[in-house]
């Protein structure tokens, strides 16, 4: 009896930190409010999570897997959301095959945010990108590589991949079924007239 509750209190503080983590962030959340939300002390949050990282973490880890699941098996393990793009990943595709694959990953990303928890759109809004270069999850830092790489230019591409992840998840949130819109985006920021 004792370990089904205490997995029913791990739900609840998932479901506090996820709820609280999509309306204030990364920065602006608290373990105070959110062991408050989930009905049990801070003390007693910190026994199921070491950190506010480790929470966080235990949130976006799955989406967060997914993600790297079907951006590699799309390419061919070419790209890699668990390696920072390079040279050689992005300028290998063939250009006949790059219009079939932006169809193939929106529609899967649309389907992920359709149909995974919150989590997903925690992980593509990770405020945490400034201050912890480390993060494995940071998928922003890895969007402004990407485009650091297709334009050249490390200021601009800080600003495109801040926007990118804004814009996927405003098309999230606002829309019933993203895939056309979000195919757009990818082909807007993404797909350039020298890869066509």
């Amino acid at each position: 009896m004792a370990q089904v509750l205490k997995e029913k209190i791990r739900q609840n503080i998932l479901r506090a930190a996820a709820s609280e983590f999509l309306e204030h962030g990364y920065q602006g959340s608290s373990m105070r409010n959110i062991a408050r939300a989930a009905g049990i002390t801070a003390g007693n949050l910190y026994r199921y999570y070491e950190s506010k990282d480790s929470l966080y973490e235990a949130i976006i880890r799955e989406p967060w897997l997914e993600l790297n699941r079907i951006i590699g098996e799309r390419t061919n393990h070419l790209i890699r959301l668990s390696e920072a793009p390079s040279e050689e990943s992005i300028h290998g595709f063939p250009r006949e095959e790059v219009e079939s694959l932006v169809q193939d990953i929106s529609g899967d990303v649309a389907r992920l945010l359709r149909t995974s928890s919150p989590g997903i759109l925690i992980l593509l809004q990770d405020d945490r990108e400034d201050e912890r270069e480390e993060s494995r999850y940071a998928v922003i830092r890895w969007f402004r590589i990407l485009f650091g790489l297709l334009f050249r230019d490390r200021r601009l591409a800080r600003y495109l991949a801040f926007g990118f992840m804004e814009s996927i998840i405003r098309v999230a949130l606002e829309e019933e079924d993203p895939r056309e819109s979000i195919e757009k985006l990818v082909r807007f920021y993404l797909v350039r007239e020298d890869l066509q």
